[in-house]
């Protein structure tokens, strides 16, 4: 696809409401979800409790909340399926790694020429 054809998507966040940790069951609801999605997306490895082995028992963060919102955001506005968003995550986590990485090796050279 050529620049002429690339379209422009804004994707919008919306704040986690603070209220966590939250039940499966809320966390689907603030996700716009059923429970057996988030659950689906549990199985993948997608989203991850933060607390709890059984799901009934499964309490999830903020962080829970954003990453729903972003799977969600994949699939309905970039026609993402899951698989694709696996990959997206996995990506996502690495650039997270890298850019970690690459600051601490800024600072260990930083302090290196000050010495």
């Amino acid at each position: 696809m050529d620049r002429a054809q690339m379209a422009v998507i804004r994707l919008r966040m919306i704040s986690p409401s603070n209220q966590s940790p939250y039940t499966l069951d809320e966390l689907a609801r603030l996700g716009g979800v059923s429970p057996a999605l988030v659950q689906r997306y549990l199985e993948e490895g997608l989203l991850a409790p933060v607390a709890g082995n059984a799901r009934t028992s499964w309490f999830f963060d903020d962080n829970a909340l954003f990453e729903l919102r972003r799977i969600q955001r994949l699939r309905r506005e970039l026609g993402v399926n899951i698989a694709g968003v696996a990959v997206i995550h996995e990506l996502l986590q690495q650039i997270d790694d890298l850019k970690a990485e690459l600051a601490e090796l800024r600072q260990s050279v930083s302090g290196h020429l000050n010495e």
